[in-house]
């Protein structure tokens, strides 16, 4: 890219002999860099555009996390109760087994080698 330089013994030399011509190159000049850059920063311009394209979908990702964050909330309630009621019936299941086990112990001639 190149740099603007001014030579200011130049400039005051120009606006001294003609100040409505190099006031109207400075509007016509500022009114060109309006121009290009106004469909790149302007309030409709590229730039507005994809800041609030990518402000509408960080919102949307971040509903869908809530989303997902209650969805495997649930999942591992689920899962819990599940688990309980698994753990509660093997309980269970031992000491249906513990009892049986001590009733056929209880019966003649069980556990005899006849």
């Amino acid at each position: 890219m190149g740099v603007l330089e001014v030579d200011s013994s130049k400039l005051n030399k120009a606006i001294e002999n003609d100040y409505d011509a190099v006031l109207r190159l400075v509007t016509n000049v500022g009114e060109s860099f309006k121009t290009s850059l106004e469909p790149v920063v302007g309030t409709t311009g590229t730039i507005t555009g994809l800041t609030d394209s990518i402000t509408r979908m960080i919102k949307d990702l971040s509903s869908q996390r809530t989303v997902l964050t209650e969805r495997l909330t649930n999942i591992e309630d689920r899962y819990r109760k599940q688990f309980t009621a698994l753990d509660t019936m093997i309980a269970g299941m031992k000491e249906t087994s513990t009892y049986l086990t001590q009733q056929l112990a209880a019966l003649p001639g069980f556990g005899s080698n006849r």
